[in-house]
């Protein structure tokens, strides 16, 4: 989060409304954040001003309102909020959503916010472990968040180990759990960084989701991109299914509505529509089995179709497409 942004007063949370672009803009039935600085009472007023739209789960750091904090951001469009239960493991650092799913299904999540001094972010993994031994319901399905430290030298850059006992305690909760790192199952050579360090700009991907074996198979969609929101670190995320599910195929296209609104795309559509109508007119008295009202007009959906992806071409190659290009720059240069 880095910060809150702003105070509240009345309701003034620039943050939050990037909050709710980036779930609403990405799809995202879930959103874990770390470095929450929640309260009871700005956790409520939120809960107020998006109350269609989203639901707020949270877990603030008992001293402090101004460090840690760990939250949930359940998208009210995509989930029943009313199915979501959570605990707190530990206050600040760690809490689980226990999601009504599909069909009976239930999933749980793990948010972890680990603490960034070695000795502590090694202690931290301990009280994890032994808080999911002592209550087996708080294993999770999936163990999210930021680490603050990574396994492998190749996620740091510059490259180097990290604290070789924090690094160890965090292997042993990942056994104790059964949990994967998704992405570098997914990428075992690739080199992406979600957080850049100011100060000197190294890189490193300390935000990781690890997932179950079980659920692994038909997770898709391993990504780290840049999220519509002022932040040092990048969004991780997945796309996780039941194995049980269907396979679902990408869906119909469907004309994006600002060529709707553009004046040449629709007087290109007009002219088709007119050409189309006259053609079935001309043709009336002379049906035959491929010129007929039917192949007229499947040939005009396939010509409007074509029309509109050849002007979204033209119009849309905007800011998306260059932050598209930019990262895929940034990427080769970092694996070169």
């Amino acid at each position: 989060m880095r910060g809150r942004n702003s105070y509240l007063q009345g309701f003034r949370q620039e943050k939050w409304f990037h909050i709710y672009r980036v779930v609403n803009s990405y799809k995202v039935a879930v959103l874990a954040i770390q470095e929450a600085h929640l309260t009871d009472e700005l956790a409520a007023n939120i809960n107020t001003a998006f109350e269609t739209k989203i639901s707020v789960y949270h877990s603030p750091l008992p001293e402090t309102r101004n460090a840690a904090g760990v939250a949930f951001v359940i998208n009210k469009g995509l989930l029943n909020a009313e199915k979501v239960t959570y605990e707190e493991i530990i206050p600040g650092r760690a809490i689980i959503a226990k999601i009504k799913w599909h069909g009976d299904a239930t999933i749980k999540i793990l948010n972890i916010y680990a603490p960034n001094d070695t000795a502590e972010n090694e202690a931290f993994w301990d009280k994890l472990r032994d808080a999911t031994t002592r209550k087996p319901e708080w294993k999770p399905d999936i163990l999210l968040g930021d680490f603050n430290v990574v396994e492998d030298s190749l996620d740091r850059l510059p490259c180097h180990p990290d604290n070789a006992g924090a690094v160890a305690a965090l292997g042993e909760l990942k056994s104790h759990l059964n949990l994967i790192d998704g992405w570098r199952r997914t990428h075992p050579d690739k080199r992406e960084y979600s957080h850049t360090q100011s100060s000197n700009t190294s890189q490193s991907r300390i935000d990781r989701i690890y997932i179950t074996n079980e659920l692994l198979a038909p997770a898709t969609d391993w990504k780290i991109d840049p999220p519509l929101i002022e932040t040092d670190h990048w969004l991780v995320s997945t796309n996780v299914t039941t194995p049980e599910a269907p396979e679902i195929g990408r869906g119909r296209w469907q004309i994006p509505t600002y060529l709707l609104e553009n004046e040449t795309v629709m007087n290109d559509l007009n002219t088709l529509g007119r050409k189309t109508l006259d053609k079935i007119e001309t043709n009336k008295y002379r049906r035959t089995n491929t010129v007929n009202p039917q192949t007229i007009y499947a040939s005009f959906k396939t010509d409007l179709v074509e029309t509109c992806r050849k002007h979204a071409k033209v119009i849309h190659p905007t800011i998306t497409n260059k932050i598209a290009k930019l990262k895929k720059k940034l990427i080769s240069m970092n694996n070169n």
